[in-house]
Formats: C-alpha cells, sequence, structure tokens
C-alpha cells in the first residue's frame, strides 16, 4: 500500500528545538546554538526559515597553475599536465617571445601579475600580445581587487562592494563553508556587472612542501570548486614538483570525475551555505 508524506505531521521548529535541548541534556540551549565563523559573523545552526535562493549564473571552474620560475620548459610541462589557466608573475628580466615559444595562449585562460614589473616591461608584454592577436590576456597591473586569507570574510565583502575593478585575485580561507558562501555572496554583489575570480592558495599553504597539507589543499579546492572560481590555482612552481603534479591531478578529480563542474551552483538550497551567503550579502547594508 502506498504512503503519502502527507500522512505524517511535520515536525515544527520548536519541535526540532525541545528534541535537541534534551540530546543537549542542560549543557546548553539549542536555539542558543551559531555556526560561528568571525565575530560579527554567525548563524544559527537551526533552520529557521526557507532561505531565499537566489538565481544566478556561476563559472565552470578552470586547472590553474601558478608560474613563478618563468621558464619557458616549465610552463610546457604544466600545459602538457593539463593546465588550463595560467597565473604568470612576470619579472623584468624575462624574456618574453622566447618564453612563449610554443605556448598556444588562444586555448589557455592567461592572466599576467605583471604589477612588481617596470612600466616598460609591462608595456612590451602588452604589446607583444596585442601585436600577436591575443586581445583575452588579463593583466593585473590594470586594476585587481586582492583579497588576502589573513583578512576576514567582512572586510574581504566591503572590498568587493566598494570595488573599481572587475577582477578579483582571491586567497583561499580555511574555513569551507564560509568560503564556499563568499565565493556565491560576491557572484550575487557584482551580478550587474559579472567578474572574474581567480582563486589561489593562501600564501602560508601554497609554501608549504609537508603532505599533510594536502588536506588542507583539497578543502580549498573543493571549496573553490563549488563557489565556481573562474580559474583555481594550487602550488606555485619553484618548490616541491611532485606537490604541484598531485595539486593539479587533484584539480582535475574535482573537475571531470566528481561532477562539481557540471552543476550550476551544486550548494544552492543548502540551508547553512545559503543563510551565510544572505549574512555575507548584507555586510555593510
Amino acid at each position: 500500500m502506498p504512503v503519502s508524506f502527507s500522512e505524517f505531521e511535520k515536525p515544527s521548529l520548536a519541535n526540532w528545538i525541545d528534541k535537541a535541548d534534551l540530546d543537549l541534556k542542560g549543557k546548553m540551549l539549542a536555539d542558543e546554538m551559531t555556526y560561528q565563523v568571525e565575530p560579527g559573523l554567525q548563524v544559527p545552526v537551526f533552520l529557521d526559515s526557507t532561505p531565499e535562493n537566489p538565481s544566478f549564473l556561476t563559472a565552470r571552474s578552470k586547472v590553474g597553475v601558478e608560474i613563478r620560475n618563468l621558464q619557458n620548459d616549465i610552463v610546457l610541462h604544466a600545459l602538457e599536465l593539463g593546465a588550463q589557466a595560467l597565473l604568470l608573475r612576470w619579472k623584468d628580466d624575462t624574456p618574453i617571445a622566447p618564453f612563449f615559444t610554443g605556448v598556444i595562449i588562444e586555448i589557455i585562460d592567461l592572466t599576467i601579475d605583471d604589477r612588481q614589473c617596470s612600466s616598460q616591461t609591462s608595456s612590451a608584454l602588452k604589446y607583444f600580445m596585442a601585436s600577436n592577436g591575443y586581445g583575452a590576456v588579463t593583466f593585473l597591473s590594470d586594476g585587481v581587487n586582492e583579497l588576502l586569507a589573513s583578512d576576514s570574510f567582512q572586510d574581504r565583502i566591503r572590498t568587493i562592494k566598494s570595488r573599481t575593478q572587475d577582477n578579483i585575485l582571491l586567497e583561499l580561507k580555511s574555513d569551507f563553508l564560509a568560503q564556499i558562501a563568499e565565493l556565491r555572496a560576491i557572484r550575487i554583489i557584482t551580478k550587474a556587472q559579472p567578474i572574474k575570480i581567480l582563486a589561489t592558495l593562501d600564501s602560508q599553504l601554497a609554501a608549504s612542501s609537508d603532505r599533510q597539507s594536502l588536506i588542507a589543499v583539497n578543502y580549498a579546492f573543493m571549496a573553490a570548486y563549488l563557489g565556481s572560481a573562474n580559474a583555481v590555482f594550487g602550488y606555485p612552481d619553484g618548490g616541491d614538483e611532485s606537490m604541484s603534479r598531485l595539486s593539479l591531478n587533484i584539480q582535475h578529480i574535482l573537475q571531470l570525475e566528481s561532477g562539481i563542474n557540471d552543476v550550476s551552483d551544486p550548494l544552492a538550497g543548502s540551508y547553512i551555505v545559503e543563510k551565510l551567503t544572505q549574512a555575507l550579502v548584507a555586510v555593510g547594508s
């Protein structure tokens, strides 16, 4: 005999709170429990309302590599391993044409951080790209909003709300749920003027060669993909070669095998993620 769920009484929020109070055995009250991200940013852990899921489009994240040791063989090796996006930390003494020999720029998402270069070097780079028909290259000297992992989520959102540039260089923070919510909040805040989000590991994590740090890297990457960053950059080159390769492989698994990248906004409707997203969107309002 088929059973209709309408036959059962739907528990109310009060019912859940009462049950949780019993389970807590007087240690604290259930309605006082919150998910604390940082001072001034917390949400209740119980579903107290149905979050309104804003409709917005998300980007398909690309597997990226950050290149600091600017050698042609290194960039070609990264592309052979399946890198789809490159973040090049350019230096004044790097020969431009020899570096790009064999690099098919049209098929990759290329970002050049030329902020530490002389104006002559930056101009030469832009001339080289323009004269070869590579108009889609992003130069960070043209303007970027940089969000550091050391800054609070709330301060980072305030930076986005007062932004004057469309490119965002974002260091991933360690709070998995809040990081996903921040990326979603950025998409909502900027939906009238789409932006490009480039996600990198925070500097301390990127400098670590401890294999145990790969656990933290896994979570950081997963948050970036679930939050739909445009490109995600793992361990920079110049350190442990095996770590750089592992971070690329982890990204390929997330992008191609997990199915995360095949779904637009995969955590839409998740209570805690929606509440955190709304709380971040409301920062400074």
